[in-house]
């Protein structure tokens, strides 16, 4: 399953090791560029990145953000979410 984590600090890039160990593709998303290298090279995701629209399609996204964080989050990932439920959620 390919999976999209935003947010890789503690619990996102925890998700993001444990979701590669059973085998699933994580792509993840964090505010700096630096974070997202270190997950990188930490092996926490398979590609990463500072902007919500580069990602790869998706089927599930994980928001692992500060709760403050959270609603302009959602915000930001709607208008990249499929209606489909059997497409990528970022289905371009």
């Amino acid at each position: 399953m390919q999976i999209g984590i935003v947010g890789l600090g503690l619990i996102g890039g925890s998700l993001g090791l444990d979701l590669r160990a059973l085998g699933h593709q994580v792509y993840g998303i964090a505010r700096r560029p630096d974070t997202c290298v270190a997950a990188v090279a930490m092996g926490a995701v398979d590609r990463a990145s500072a902007d919500l629209a580069s990602l790869a399609p998706v089927e599930l996204v994980i928001i692992c953000t500060p709760i403050a964080a959270i609603a302009p989050t959602v915000q930001a990932l709607a208008p990249q979410l499929s209606p489909e439920p059997s497409s990528p959620m970022w289905g371009r």
